[in-house]
């Protein structure tokens, strides 16, 4: 590598006090150049930071890849605009230093691409982002480092913070600056109840040549949704493979067509499966989103009869359902909605040409009967990204009788044709893309680290953690970022077959039975609230649990490979996995268990009666109902 490109991750602080009438004008002028600088090859990070006391004062933080990086950006036309537009703002003239990056390293530094979709002046409170200015004895540097290097890989570790870097001062090598950015109210003050900051104050405390000194900032850009470390410099995927099984297993799934404006291919799908009458089951207001479908299919010469599931289908809608599929002399089924509208319609499907009525055929509360005749045809349109009941064999119904959810399952029960267009999913709404993004996280993570997992379902289930955690903060932030949508509708395709195939774990097979319990609670909110806390105990359980039993050790590297892909670390760990898990669904405003209901007199029914449920089954390792309790505890 020439020396002009060699990474070196030079930061540049550039100190900016504008006119305080204009500091919004300011923010929204820089935000923009930040947001077109961070797609620069050369830029490792740009971010800006508001000073929380004088807010006409900033810190436009600035970190190059390369020797040749902070030359080619003064060429670009989108710093040329931002000079010339702040040139009038000034109050003084902006005031720049240079620092060396020395934590973290070239291997550890991360930067955020899905930054560049963050604007606009949001309002939003951001990071709270610390500038400690140290100045150090000199010869006492070296150590200096060495003892700051160990608090801030420590630091890392910590759920309330998301930054931790270390700089020296390339003019004043006895000077350093440490940049910490918190992503919780508390999380400053965590730090501080922390041993390794104890033990780094006590280490440093006679290094110092004067008294350290902090100034609190506002992070402005990236904002709050986009902080998080998402795509690493190097490029490199180095996380080490775990044993897999070596049990045989079978591998089941039926036609996927997946791509953007596939919907267009639905009437030739039908036509060749001669289908001329079709039920149409949709949600509330599917029928109104897609008429350019429901016309298509009408110039095409098919009739459509369509049927609209309200919430989560009951036994006495799916009832409805079958009997108007019959009186309408359906050919064929068609799902176009979200995974309630899938697993309804999947349901009418089948129980349109089985004899008796849903409970007959429900695990658990009903009798369990076989799916015995063909289904109808039925071709599964999903509009959200979550459930992966496109590819799926079983349907997940509410049984009011029980107030429970339960599942119709048979492998006749696959969709015929799982027609899988991303851009169905525009439109849906931050809530609803939150949660059912989430649950899809939760379907690709729960199959690779269950007890049922083979190499099919392996390389499926990273490919689906892969493109689901790298695109849930994008997608809830911009609805119509059609990358971001199609890798979380891939994702769920991805997790629907992984499930279908290894089963999944604690987290559905809490859901299953809360879902039933308190039904105003969705699915994937359920699923989201539970998932940080489900990961960490089995993560502590199979820990312990491989000191003795050797047979476990590959579940618990199974959770450490979730961790690294997750946070796209390398080096990462279960806890980090799991506080980046914790981040994210605090970052997607996802609601504890308590806002539906639930309250710690319900803990003991809850967990004895998930116990038992099918998903429980998949999970790596049996947990006791005081371990049960535990993740509820923190979930409310």
């Amino acid at each position: 590598m020439d020396t002009e490109n060699k990474i070196c991750y030079s930061s540049v602080h550039v100190f900016v006090n504008c006119k305080s009438a204009q500091a919004n004008e300011f923010l929204n002028k820089s935000r923009k150049n930040a947001s077109n600088s961070v797609l620069e090859e050369g830029i490792a990070r740009f971010d800006v930071l508001q000073n929380i006391e004088e807010p006409s004062k900033f810190i436009l933080l600035e970190v190059y890849k390369n020797q040749n990086a902070p030359t080619l950006h003064k060429t670009t036309q989108h710093y040329n605009e931002w000079r010339e537009n702040v040139a009038d703002m000034m109050e003084a003239p902006r005031q720049a230093k240079r620092y060396k990056t020395l934590f973290p390293s070239v291997e550890g530094w991360y930067t955020d691409r899905s930054a560049s979709l963050d604007t606009e002046l949001s309002g939003d409170e951001g990071m709270l982002s610390v500038l400690v200015d140290v100045q150090v004895i000199p010869g006492t540097e070296e150590a200096f480092i060495e003892a700051t290097v160990v608090n801030a890989s420590n630091s890392l570790t910590e759920g309330g913070i998301s930054r931790f870097d270390l700089v020296q001062n390339e003019e004043d090598p006895c000077n350093f600056v440490l940049h910490e950015v918190y992503n919780s109210a508390n999380g400053a003050a965590a730090h501080k109840e922390t041993e390794h900051y104890k033990n780094w104050r006590a280490q440093v405390e006679g290094m110092m040549a004067r008294p350290r000194e902090s100034q609190k900032y506002t992070t402005r850009f990236p904002s709050r949704v986009h902080w998080h470390m998402t795509e690493r410099v190097s490029h490199q995927n180095s996380w080490a493979l775990s044993p897999v099984s070596s049990t045989a297993f079978e591998f089941m799934s039926g036609n996927i067509v997946f791509g953007r404006n596939t919907s267009s291919k639905l009437p030739g799908i039908l036509q060749k499966l001669k289908v001329t009458k079709a039920l149409m089951v949709t949600g509330r207001t599917g029928a109104q989103r897609y008429t350019s479908i429901l016309n298509s299919l009408q110039s095409s010469g098919i009739e459509i009869t369509c049927f609209p599931i309200e919430k989560e289908p009951g036994t006495q809608e799916l009832l409805a359902g079958v009997q108007l599929a019959r009186d309408s002399a359906a050919e064929a089924v068609i799902g176009l909605g979200g995974g309630s509208v899938i697993d309804g319609a999947k349901a009418i499907a089948a129980l349109a040409t089985n004899p008796g009525s849903p409970l007959d055929y429900m695990e658990i509360v009903g009798k369990g009967m076989a799916i015995t005749v063909q289904p109808l045809p039925f071709i599964a349109m999903p509009t959200t990204a979550g459930t992966g009941s496109e590819v799926t064999k079983n349907s997940v119904i509410t049984a009011e009788e029980h107030n429970r959810k339960v599942s119709i399952r048979s492998p006749m029960m696959i969709p015929t044709v799982a027609l899988v267009d991303p851009v169905l999913a525009v439109g849906a709404p931050p809530q609803v893309t939150a949660f059912s993004g989430l649950d899809c996280l939760t379907q690709c993570i729960e199959p690779y680290v269950s007890r049922n997992a083979n190499p099919f379902t392996d390389g499926l289930s990273k490919e689906g953690i892969l493109r689901a955690s790298r695109s849930l903060r994008a997608v809830y932030r911009n609805g119509e970022d059609l990358d971001a949508r199609e890798d979380l509708a891939a994702a769920a395709t991805i997790g629907g077959l992984a499930l279908a195939n290894a089963k999944l774990g604690a987290v559905h097979g809490f859901a299953g039975y809360v879902g039933g319990r308190y039904p105003s609670a969705p699915h994937g909110a359920v699923c989201a609230a539970l998932l940080p806390h489900v990961f960490r105990m089995n993560s502590e359980v199979l820990a312990e649990k491989a000191k003795t039993e050797p047979k476990y050790e590959q579940y618990y590297l199974r959770h450490v490979e979730v961790a690294k892909i997750i946070t796209g670390n390398p080096t990462a760990t279960v806890e980090e996995g799991a506080s980046w898990l914790e981040a994210l669904t605090r970052d997607l405003n996802v609601p504890s268990l308590s806002t539906y209901g639930m309250s710690e007199a319900d803990f003991t029914e809850v967990a004895e009666n998930s116990a038992v449920s099918s998903s429980m089954q998949g999970n790596p390792i049996s947990l006791t109902t005081q371990q049960l309790i535990e993740i509820l505890q923190k979930a409310c």
